[in-house]
């Protein structure tokens, strides 16, 4: 499951440069964020609508303080806490059944409830114990991969279905990166400024150890040992992780890569991976030097230090499922962790004490998630949305040929190109075709331990979700891509855009976009949704999404002009952005994708004729989406560190670009909202 995870992670790293490998200038002499800071601003007036388009459309939201005192931020448009609600809903309704799902669901129900501390860590101590008790270095080895498979993580090694993306589409079986703390990467052990997010996994760690049985200073030194093994393998490892498509994922023949390795016996690992290796013999490892590094380090003097690693690992991975004890020390960690890293705080997670019953409903969640996704499209999603948002990302994908066939910059070879990978693109709208529902092969035993039932879950999940990578749908049970989260994204190794179905039912609730009838909202649609499409689409060809083809391989595909003709633009959109930001240099994949999305959309409304109230039904639309209140630390971080620029900025930064919105507004130089004609950017 988490090796998935880990694979998007690092295309996520390229798509949004910024956001994951964050430099922490802000909190580097801070211990954690300051939570309850109060928010930033509260307009206490209305501005004028040609002074600041987006403050003027939200105001009623922006002059009242939305943030509860255990939350970092709010969105307007986010209807997540009542994705919440509905889920149990669902539960209860699928807890009531007596058909094949609904009594799996009850079983792992009552295991759960039936449940204590000692079934759990009783169940966890025989692969423990078979780590801890290993005699000699190889015996470890061994244990290790036998481990690491039955529990579906990965202690020493990462094995997974893995996708070269350089310079062919063929899929193989390989060796991922494997995670440190927390299911992290290495950054965080190689980045001096991450020092007060490498404390947090410490006060964590030890928090674990101790409830395990340690004593305080048992834990810390054992911790503190684990952290500078974490140490000694990154800083061998010569990959810089930005670059890891460009220096790493390489195949290898098995024979000749054990020559390598001393102490990685190959074909017992592969062994248990037979159903995803390839009849050549060859493996794929994404970052030879960490390899090597664990090869190095397994000896026999630091056999003591690698058992308490490996127990560690087993503990931070099952954490959740152990007890409600355990439970609170790994959500209070997810919660502040969410603190330091954007991607996180978009996890629907408030500060409470949950009850062992919703707990058992958020676990419930994990491992039936088609099932109660379903359930969800049934109630919330209709056909006719699916149809109406189908037909407008076909509609945005022609007028976006035609702007790249009209585009003079670029040349006949390259636009080639460009038409392609929009002739080529992928689109989910809502919910996949047809769930996989690997839940229909879980063999739960109500009369078992908790643990041994979620061991048995994690293994279908883990080789489904191989099995679906092979087929070419990465973002199978993905916790970061999970249908029912307000998100919508492109991925360039797939060429695909996804509207996840949260991300419609919570616009569609917040905007009042309707189920039925959706013509009659077409143009606050066009700007609200439409604008996410058109940008989703634009990633395809920002400074990240250009570095792939059609078929998602990682190749340049650009002529030497026209890489120049782009990089000049860009150059533009970079020096636009720092007047209102000062980091447009950061935020510029994002802000290339914000322009080409509105220009899309107004393209659209051109060819349709639209009046200019349907033109401000599209401005307006847009500016809403972006609503929302941060507390003024976070904000800042925000500010400094995120790779799309602030909420505010990302409406009217795009507004002052577009004449269409100066003519409907009729805004002149003497407004806030001016900018003088050539000082205008856009690049598609």
């Amino acid at each position: 499951m988490k090796n998935i995870k880990k694979l998007l992670l690092i295309i996520m790293l390229l798509i949004l440069i910024g956001v994951y490998l964050i430099s922490y200038k802000y909190f580097g002499n801070k211990e954690i964020t300051k939570v309850n800071s109060p928010v930033s601003t509260v307009l206490t007036s209305c501005p004028r609508l040609e002074d600041d388009f987006y403050d003027y459309i939200n105001y009623d939201y922006l002059s009242t303080d939305k943030l509860n005192e255990d939350e970092i931020s709010h969105y307007a448009i986010d209807r997540t806490e009542k994705i919440e609600d509905e889920k149990d809903i669902i539960i209860n309704e699928l807890l009531a059944n007596n058909n094949d799902i609904g009594n799996k669901i009850s079983s792992l129900y009552k295991s759960y409830m039936d449940n204590t501390e000692e079934k759990s860590i009783k169940e966890l101590n025989k692969y423990i114990d078979k780590m801890t008790k290993s005699n000699n270095i190889e015996e470890f080895v061994n244990n290790a991969i036998d481990v690491n498979y039955e529990l579906s993580t990965d202690i020493l090694f990462s094995p997974n279905v893995l996708y070269n993306f350089r310079g062919e589409s063929k899929k193989y079986f390989g060796l991922d990166l494997i995670t440190y703390d927390w299911d992290n990467t290495i950054a965080y052990y190689t980045i001096s400024d991450y020092e007060p997010v490498v404390r947090m996994y410490k006060k964590y760690d030890v928090q674990l150890l101790k409830k395990y049985g340690y004593s305080s200073n048992e834990a810390i030194e054992i911790v503190e040992k684990v952290q500078k093994m974490y140490e000694e393998i990154s800083k061998f490892s010569e990959i810089n992780q930005m670059n890891l498509l460009e220096d790493g994922y390489k195949v290898y023949d098995i024979e000749e890569l054990q020559k390598d390795l001393k102490n990685i016996p190959l074909d017992t690992l592969v062994k248990h991976y037979k159903e995803f290796c390839n009849s050549k013999n060859e493996i794929l490892v994404v970052d030879i030097n960490q390899l090597k590094q664990i090869d190095n380090y397994l000896k026999e003097d630091n056999l003591e230090i690698l058992k308490d690693y490996a127990t560690l690992k087993i503990l931070t991975y099952y954490s959740k499922y152990i007890s409600e004890d355990y439970y609170k020390i790994y959500y209070d960690y997810m919660f502040e962790s969410k603190n330091y890293d954007p991607l996180r705080s978009h996890y629907y997670m408030k500060k409470e004490d949950y009850s062992k019953e919703e707990i058992a409903y958020k676990q419930i969640y994990l491992f039936f998630k088609d099932t109660i996704t379903e359930q969800f499209a049934n109630k919330y999603f209709t056909k006719e949305q699916k149809d109406f948002y189908t037909k407008l990302i076909e509609d945005e994908i022609e007028n976006y040929k035609l702007r790249i066939e009209k585009e003079e910059w670029l040349s006949d070879k390259t636009k080639e190109k460009a038409l392609a990978k929009m002739e080529k693109m992928s689109y989910t709208v809502g919910i996949p075709e047809k769930f996989v529902k690997v839940e229909n092969n879980y063999k739960i035993n109500e009369n078992s331990s908790y643990i041994s039932n979620v061991i048995n879950m994690e293994e279908e999940l883990k080789k489904e979700e191989m099995r679906q990578y092979q087929k070419g749908n990465i973002m199978y049970n993905n916790e970061m891509f999970d249908q029912l989260t307000v998100n919508a994204f492109y991925m360039p190794n797939n060429n695909s855009i996804n509207l996840l179905l949260g991300y419609i039912y919570s616009l569609t609730d917040s905007q009042n976009l309707g189920t039925t009838n959706l013509e009659d909202n077409y143009y606050k649609i066009l700007g609200s949704i439409g604008v996410t499409i058109g940008h989703e689409l634009s990633h395809a060809l920002d400074t990240n999404g250009c570095q792939y083809d059609e078929y998602g391989i990682y190749i340049n595909w650009w002529t030497k002009e026209d890489e120049y003709n782009f990089n000049k633009l860009t150059g533009k959109v970079v020096k636009y952005y720092d007047k209102y930001n000062q980091f447009g240099d950061i935020t510029l994949s994002e802000n290339i994708a914000d322009l080409g999305g509105m220009a899309i959309v107004l393209q659209i409304a051109e060819r349709k004729n639209a009046t200019n109230e349907e033109y401000k039904e599209i401005f307006t639309a847009y500016a809403m989406n972006w609503a929302s209140q941060f507390t003024s630390i976070y904000k800042e971080f925000l500010f400094m560190e995120d790779n799309h620029s602030p909420a505010k900025n990302r409406a009217n930064a795009v507004l002052s670009t577009l004449e269409k919105f100066y003519e409907v507004f009729k805004i002149t130089e003497n407004d806030g909202m001016y900018v003088a004609p050539d000082n205008r950017v856009s690049v598609w």
